[in-house]
């Protein structure tokens, strides 16, 4: 790298004292800009610098985690430490676990779920954090479980549910909480239906 007044300044490749790499620029000794750390762990983080530390760094970072330095545990987004943007994780085996998006540190939009054989467990939707809309649970095997929805994760409207051989069987359980009626029924459940 070069240096300025002694200091690294520019492009640089750094070993640090924890035993990582750092590859990025640097502004007067402070890292600046884009930047890659790479953990010996294999754990490879992605972030964006401002030379002034008492200044939060600006824009998205992505962090990607790895079980070895080619098998991904995990990708993940931060808007300086808070949750922010894509979300995914991934079994040993390489078979995604799960994927959704953060806003703000809260659970939001889409999420999907993955039994490690690669067989879809869960999706659903999420609002502020909270189980909100409709969600459909699927067996290991694939078959079919339960669909339903929810309100503030709370269960809410008529849930239809199925026996691990795909005929409709009774749901787990019926309650009524805050107004919200889960009720076990063979008919098809609707979106939106309340």
């Amino acid at each position: 790298g070069s240096f300025r007044k002694d200091k690294r300044h520019g492009f640089g490749v750094t070993w640090q004292a924890d035993q990582s790499i750092y590859v990025g620029t640097y502004k007067l000794a402070e890292k600046a800009g884009r930047g890659l750390t790479i953990y010996p762990d294999g754990k490879v983080e992605l972030g964006r610098f401002k030379a002034d530390k008492n200044v939060a760094a600006e824009g998205l970072s992505t962090v990607t985690e790895r079980y070895t330095n080619t098998q991904i545990k995990s990708v993940r987004q931060f808007d300086g430490k808070v949750r922010h943007g894509k979300w995914e994780t991934y079994f040993k085996n390489g078979q995604k676990e799960s994927q959704g998006l953060y806003e703000r540190g809260k659970l939001s939009g889409k999420w999907q779920f993955w039994y490690e054989n690669g067989n879809q467990r869960a999706v659903g939707l999420f609002k502020e954090g909270l189980r909100n809309g409709p969600w459909t649970y699927w067996y290991e095997s694939g078959q079919p479980w339960m669909q339903g929805g929810y309100q503030k994760s709370k269960s809410c409207g008529t849930y239809t549910c199925w026996s691990p051989q795909g005929q409709k069987a009774a749901c787990p359980r019926e309650l009524t909480r805050d107004g919200c009626a889960l009720t076990a029924t063979g008919a098809k459940w609707q979106p939106g239906a309340q």
